[in-house]
């Protein structure tokens, strides 16, 4: 028995497009033709297409599956490797699965990460508008997240002692004079003094971030600052990182 190019594409359940392809890269070999030109496939045209269609619709490349067809050892590799790529696939698309199943739980809104968000509540961020959410953002993008999380978690703890000095850095006047913006990071100094005291395990090596991370990190805290507030945490970050040259 033999058939047409569109009878076998329809029997295959390809196109006949498809099946002009497969004899263009050299998957399935020309058929005989009658004296009219018409092509006349068989059965192993036929089966051909069928093991063809059902590697391709497994994932295996087309350019693989003559090697394939030739030898099944090829065959298996190509499928072990293929399931591991699989694997990595339905793992990551699991893990974004729970993320967004966690923004839709937490009602945060879909551009902000729950721990986003979590952040500028934890730092009271949100007082800052778009400059606020755009921070924590950065921060918890570019930061460690098992050490950020840590971090956030003894914030809110301390928050009630932060509280008095981030509240005189969101109200202070943008012409402040250079003793009240001395003043100011002194007490913020001793405040994060304290903090660092009741929680030393945030100075030790292992929380060391990159420095280009870091100054993203300082770059995007200046821009919800106005002339004074920036002066003070350029201070406040100054005798930090003096601090951290002297113990290294």
């Amino acid at each position: 028995m033999s058939w047409s190019t569109s009878k076998l594409a329809e029997l295959a359940n390809v196109s006949v497009r498809t099946v002009r392809h497969y004899h263009q890269i050299g998957l399935l070999p020309e058929p005989e033709r009658l004296s009219n030109g018409y092509k006349q496939y068989d059965t192993a045209h036929l089966v051909a297409v069928l093991q063809i269609r059902r590697l391709s619709a497994l994932g295996i490349p087309l350019d693989q599956i003559a090697k394939i067809l030739d030898d099944p050892e090829t065959g298996d590799r190509q499928l072990r490797a293929l399931r591991d790529e699989l694997d990595e696939t339905i793992a990551q698309l699991e893990s974004t699965r729970e993320e967004v199943q966690r923004v839709i739980d937490s009602g945060v809104d879909a551009d902000i990460s729950v721990e986003a968000d979590r952040t500028m509540r934890a730092l009271r961020l949100d007082r800052h508008g778009d400059e606020g959410r755009a921070l924590a953002t950065v921060m918890t993008n570019l930061l460690p997240r098992e050490e950020f999380t840590q971090f956030v978690d003894q914030i809110e703890k301390a928050a009630p002692d932060f509280a008095p000095v981030d509240d005189e850095l969101v109200q202070l006047d943008p012409d402040s004079s250079s003793e009240q913006i001395r003043d100011l990071a002194g007490r913020i100094l001793e405040s994060i003094d304290g903090f660092l005291g009741a929680n030393p395990e945030l100075m030790s090596p292992e929380h060391s971030h990159d420095a280009s991370r870091a100054d993203a990190v300082r770059h995007a805290m200046q821009l919800s600052y106005n002339p004074a507030q920036s002066q003070v945490m350029n201070l406040v970050n100054a005798e930090m990182a003096r601090r951290q040259a002297a113990s290294g």
